[in-house]
């Protein structure tokens, strides 16, 4: 860690902080103030999970009480800039959907009736929703070389009897290709490079991966041990990410000081 961040040459040329602003989101001047903090630590990409604290227009209902203005999320990305930080937006597009799929109004899309994480990808608007989620945060982040499409904890994903069905005849990866093609392309055409959580991609064959490799870049995450030593239950074991790797994927590493377990 200390040759991370206090050799001359850092280690990684790209060091990331992750802002998860659900949940308890700081204040737009203690915001600020993280920025800083985030600089002075020598961080230089600063990943935003927006959720309900954007000033969404593609449905305003999707704003929580403590959202932040367009004007405050434009400072922000100025003052990230100025303190050599890019910002790396965060919009959700399989999992962790509770953001639109809470609403009664999109209960439609959901891939289990009684559940609002996981998106239906075959439910007619599900892929048109999160386009549009996508194109609000651009435009008040337009200049950005990377978007995080998440991707992970999809737990019930292929279990609605559409997507049971598209899987029988495509196979689970050919399911999350179809959702992820479109926003892949909306994103490449602007020079913008996706990429996603891990997760979701260990089982897939190396074959299958070369499409995903070429069109985004994969995030390997993981909050307990080192990978060389946590049990085969874990989607970050060493062998995991080596499949990734020499299946071609562009791999970023997260980890986690605090938060989860």
């Amino acid at each position: 860690m200390t040759r991370c961040f206090s050799a001359a040459t850092p280690a990684f040329a790209l060091r990331g902080v992750h802002l998860d602003l659900k949940g308890a989101p700081p204040t737009f001047d203690r915001l600020l103030r993280l920025v800083d903090v985030f600089a002075a630590a020598r961080f230089n990409v600063l990943l935003i999970e927006w959720e309900d604290v954007f000033p969404w227009t593609v449905d305003p209902a999707f704003r929580g009480e403590t959202t932040y203005t367009p004007r405050q999320v434009r400072q922000l990305v100025q003052h990230a800039a100025a303190a050599g930080l890019e910002v790396m937006p965060l919009v959700q597009c399989l999992g962790h959907m509770e953001t639109p799929l809470s609403l009664p109004a999109y209960a439609h899309l959901r891939e289990q009736p009684d559940r609002c994480d996981v998106i239906n990808p075959l439910a007619p608007g599900a892929a048109q929703l999160i386009m549009d989620m996508i194109d609000d945060v651009l435009a008040l982040c337009p200049d950005v070389r990377y978007f995080h499409l998440g991707g992970d904890e999809a737990w019930c994903f292929g279990t609605h009897p559409d997507t049971q069905s598209y899987i029988r005849e495509h196979g689970k990866n050919g399911l999350y290709l179809h959702h992820l093609q479109p926003l892949f392309d909306h994103l490449n055409q602007r020079a913008i490079r996706p990429v996603l959580w891990h997760d979701m991609l260990i089982r897939w064959s190396a074959d299958q991966l070369a499409s995903v490799a070429e069109q985004a870049d994969v995030m390997v995450w993981g909050y307990n041990d080192h990978p060389d030593k946590i049990s085969d239950r874990h989607h970050y074991q060493r062998r995991h990410i080596d499949h990734l790797h020499q299946s071609g994927c562009t791999l970023w590493c997260a980890g986690a000081f605090k938060g989860a377990d």
